[in-house]
């Protein structure tokens, strides 16, 4: 093999190159036809190797001609989308002198580096590989004719790629245009499922997907460019009929998803009830039982996925369906989240590296002296750049930029210089305190779900109250109060959508929507593990699942839900909603009760430090305190101090 230069590219002088018979043309350069564009005449003959000629054959003149090739030519491998061939990412052009052309096609190889193929091996390809990156090169080679060079001189760098105008389309209002997107929560217990199975976490990238939707049998016309036209001889009036999908068609990203939907069910895929993009492979049990041999989820083109032997066998045939412009096991980046899988199956993320890309605004000295002056059209352009930027972030992976990114996204209509200032020191505490994330391989019937609930009343400067909800995933541990590991797996920081008159009303209606959300999550997680579980009867099935836990850190909460008398609360929906998330804690939930400053959901409810949380979230674990002993001990110190307080006010009368 030839030596591996800094960028990972192999120097293909230095490997013997294949005598190739005089082939067809395989590159047309047509500028009349299709305007500045390469146009492929018969792909398959560009992907075919050659078989390889024994030693002793002889070579022919012509051959030998056709097939020199520069005493040292060091292949461009692209780095990035924009240099391949046409938007196919499996294909490129080297031009190793003026008279040839070269059209790289890419495969991936699971070949390791002690296991290279020999020389002699290589006859039929370029080898490119570094400890990162494994790529095999097929080369095929073509003499060019003058002509030829010089419209291949012209088209270097250039790409065309053929789209609709999709707001032209009749049915606009009317056709579906949903884009096929993987929930936070079925991404999460994805990431447990893989790490609990301690499965390889793969992510796949399928290229030009949405060219491979079905058509939804509407009859659809184009009106072609005029380079089309002259090509296919078309007279004036005549239109292209629209089969399948296209690049601008509206319903692009859904046929796509219903093409893609056909083809795993037909491999045994089943389609989740939760979320449309998650998929499980399901066989039968010799017992009768369904086996799940992993899941996969799909977010527009890319997947994410992990499964036993027999899941990646079924996974071949899907990549032999479809083309796969990337495979990345262990290590990868999925929508903008930065992935690593360690050996003991557990799953790291963070998105520090997309934090460390978003820039600060600039904001003069005039300007940061007029803090209550309102901004003008760019600065307010400025501060939207950045929420939505900080927001993407805190809603994936830093759950502690949550509660402080919301307010400045409420405060936008009124905006003034003081929250543009607010904007860059919170994208600046993001840079600074480095959050990563982690999934934890515990055991599938062990896993349980823990909620720590909070709320705020009137906390911010307009008096609205906040509701704030972390889900953590542990173990029996965290219901036996002790010292147990957690993953957090979903979190929300948002404005109470009604007027609460009380911090008991708010908390109750934190409350609410926190259980809400833990028994979806884990409802969601039984189906995930045991596909037969009837969700027409979730109170059941809720009921047969490891115990869940519920902590406030409100105790007139606390005593609402543990006991048994009617509440009685000056507001009547507030006591309503009191008997509703009383009736939820059947579903075999426990309520837990803690001081405020073991609260975790603290930070999720109003602007303060958030360094508490990012401590339990860098360390992992998280220890609760019996409430019993602990409201026990202050009850036992209240009574000590009336005591003490009933002696004196005893002795001052007598004195």
């Amino acid at each position: 093999m030839g030596p591996v230069t800094e960028c990972g590219e192999t120097r293909a002088a230095d490997l013997p190159l294949p005598n190739l018979p005089p082939s067809p043309e395989v590159l047309e350069y047509s500028p009349d036809a299709l305007g500045n564009t390469l146009k492929r005449e018969d792909s398959r003959s560009m992907k075919c190797r050659q078989p390889l000629r024994d030693a002793g054959d002889e070579v022919p003149d012509h051959e030998m001609a056709s097939a020199s090739a520069p005493e040292f030519y060091e292949v461009p491998v692209p780095e990035d989308d924009d240099d391949l061939l046409l938007g196919d990412t499996e294909c490129f052009l080297a031009f190793p002198d003026q008279r040839q052309v070269w059209e790289m096609t890419l495969r991936e190889t699971q070949a390791d580096m002690d296991n290279l193929p020999s020389a002699q091996q290589a006859l039929e390809y370029v080898l490119l590989a570094t400890p990162e990156r494994k790529k095999r090169v097929e080369v095929r080679m073509q003499d060019l004719s003058e002509g030829e060079r010089d419209q291949f001189s012209q088209a270097k760098g250039k790409e065309a790629r053929l789209v609709v105008l999709g707001f032209e389309d009749p049915g606009l209002n009317d056709t579906p245009n949903d884009a096929p997107t993987l929930g936070k929560d079925a991404r999460q217990l994805i990431l447990q499922k893989v790490a609990s199975n301690r499965s390889k976490l793969i992510n796949f990238d399928i290229s030009t997907a949405f060219l491979q939707g079905r058509g939804d049998g509407r009859k659809l016309g184009i009106h072609p460019p005029e380079e089309i036209r002259q090509a296919l001889d078309m007279k004036p009036g005549d239109q292209c009929q629209l089969m399948g999908g296209a690049y601008g068609r509206i319903d692009a990203p859904f046929l796509w998803f219903k093409t893609l939907k056909g083809t795993l069910e037909s491999l045994s895929f089943t389609q989740s009830p939760f979320d449309a993009c998650t998929f499980s492979l399901i066989t039968q049990h010799p017992q009768g039982r369904p086996k799940v041999h992993g899941v996969l989820g799909i977010h527009m083109d890319d997947g994410l996925r992990g499964g036993d032997s027999y899941f990646r066998m079924v996974i071949q045939k899907l990549r032999d369906k479809y083309s796969c412009g990337s495979y990345d096991e262990g290590e990868f980046t999925f929508t903008g989240i930065h992935f690593r899988q360690w050996d003991d199956g557990s799953i790291e993320y963070d998105q520090q590296e997309y934090l460390d890309r978003i820039q600060p605004a600039h904001i003069p000295r005039n300007r940061r002296c007029e803090p209550e002056s309102p901004l003008r059209p760019d600065e307010v352009h400025e501060l939207r750049r950045l929420n939505g930027s900080i927001q993407y972030a805190a809603v994936h992976t830093p759950p502690d930029l949550a509660a402080k990114v919301g307010m400045l996204q409420s405060a936008v209509p009124k905006a003034k210089i003081l929250h543009l200032i607010e904007a860059s020191r919170l994208l600046h505490e993001a840079k600074s305190n480095h959050v990563s994330l982690m999934t934890v391989p515990f055991p599938e019937q062990h896993v349980a779900f823990c909620t720590f609930s909070d709320a705020s009343f009137a906390s911010s400067r307009d008096s609205n109250s906040y509701q704030g909800t972390l889900v953590v995933a542990t173990d029996w541990r965290m219901l036996a109060n002790e010292k147990a590991v957690i993953v957090p797996m979903v979190w929300s920081s948002r404005k109470i959508a009604r007027v609460v008159r009380s911090t008991l009303s708010a908390e109750v209606v934190s409350l609410c929507n926190s259980v809400d959300r833990m028994s979806c999550l884990r409802l969601f997680w039984e189906w995930m593990k045991d596909p037969s579980v009837d969700i027409s009867q979730p109170d059941e099935v809720l009921k047969g699942a490891p115990q869940a836990a519920l902590v406030t850190d409100c105790k007139s909460a606390y005593d609402i839900a543990t006991k048994t008398a009617v509440p009685s609360c000056s507001e009547l929906r507030t006591q309503l909603e009191c008997l509703l998330f009383r009736e939820r804690l059947l579903e075999n939930c426990q309520m837990r009760w803690v001081h405020s400053k073991a609260m975790l959901a603290d930070c999720l409810t109003k602007t303060m430090d958030s360094s508490e949380l990012r401590r339990c979230l860098a360390s992992g674990q998280y220890s609760p305190y019996d409430e019993d002993k602990v409201l026990a001990e202050r009850q036992g110190r209240r009574q000590s101090l009336e005591w003490l307080r009933k002696d004196a006010e005893d002795a001052s009368a007598a004195f």
